[in-house]
C-alpha cells in the first residue's frame, strides 16, 4: 500500500505484518546520487502523491527528483511480457528521465524488479535502487505464513508474481503479509 494508506490500513487489519520498502528506497537512493539528480519511476497513484520527492526533499533539499509514471509496467509484467514486448515501454518511461541527466534511479513498485536488468541494459551508467531490494529479508522471515501479498496500484487483488500470488483483496487482507 503506499505511505499514506499504511496508518489506516493498520487500524482496519491489525494482526497482518506491514513491510516499509519505502524509507529504505529513499535512504539508498539519497545516500547513492553523486549528482543529486534522482529518477523515480513509479505507478500513476504514487507518482500523483509525490511521496518518493517528498521524502526525498526532506531528507536532502538540494536534491532534483523527477519522477515518471509507468501504467504499462504492471500489466506488462502481471502478463508474463517477453523483454521484446517490454522495451518500448521502458524506452518510452525512460528517455524523459534520462534526458533530465539523472544518475539515480529509483524503481518504486516491486512489479517493476521484473524488468530491472532490462532497464539496466537501456541505460547501464544508472544507479539503480528497486523497491523490492528491501523485500527479501522480511519476505524471509515471513517465509512460513500461507501468503505474502502486495497491492497491485488501482488493482482489487494483492499480489507476490515472483511467487504466483494473485488474491482477492478480501481474502489476502483475512491472514498475510501487506507491503
Amino acid at each position: 500500500p503506499s505511505h499514506d494508506t499504511n496508518p489506516s490500513l493498520k487500524k482496519i487489519f491489525p494482526h497482518v505484518t506491514y513491510i516499509d520498502m519505502l524509507a529504505p528506497t529513499i535512504d539508498v537512493a539519497a545516500k547513492e546520487t553523486k549528482t543529486n539528480r534522482i529518477g523515480v519511476m513509479a505507478t500513476q497513484t504514487s507518482i500523483n502523491s509525490h511521496v518518493h520527492k517528498k521524502l526525498l526533499l526532506a531528507q536532502n533539499s538540494s536534491l532534483f527528483i523527477f519522477e515518471q509514471a509507468c501504467p504499462d509496467f504492471v500489466p506488462l509484467v502481471e502478463s508474463g511480457a517477453s523483454k521484446a514486448e517490454c522495451e518500448p515501454a521502458i524506452k518510452n518511461y525512460l528517455a524523459p528521465l534520462i534526458e533530465q541527466n539523472i544518475d539515480t534511479l529509483i524503481l518504486g513498485c516491486t512489479h517493476y524488479a521484473f524488468l530491472e536488468n532490462w532497464i539496466q541494459e537501456l541505460a547501464p551508467k544508472l544507479t539503480i535502487i528497486s523497491a523490492a531490494s528491501y523485500l527479501e529479508e522480511p519476505a524471509t522471515e515471513q517465509a512460513l505464513r500461507p501468503t505474502l501479498c502486495i497491492k497491485a496500484t488501482g488493482q482489487n487483488f494483492l499480489a507476490l508474481p515472483a511467487m504466483g500470488v494473485f488474491q482477492p483483496t478480501d481474502q489476502a487482507l483475512e491472514r498475510n503479509v501487506i507491503i
